[in-house]
C-alpha cells in the first residue's frame, strides 16, 4: 500500500507536486525528495525494495 501512495505522488498527481513537496517539508520529519520515476527505481534498486 506505501509504495502506491508513493508512485500516486510521484506520477499520477504531476499538478500537485509543488503543494504535496510543501507539505513534507512543514512536517519536519526527514525526507528524500526523488525528483523522477528513474530517481525511484534507482532508489528502490539500491535499497532493495519492490513495488506491488
Amino acid at each position: 500500500m506505501k509504495w502506491k501512495m508513493i508512485r500516486h505522488i510521484a506520477v499520477a498527481t504531476r499538478a500537485n507536486r509543488a503543494r504535496y513537496r510543501e507539505m513534507v517539508g512543514d512536517i519536519g520529519l526527514p525526507s528524500l525528495h526523488l525528483a523522477t520515476t528513474g530517481a525511484l527505481a534507482a532508489f528502490d534498486h539500491v535499497n532493495g525494495s519492490r513495488r506491488q
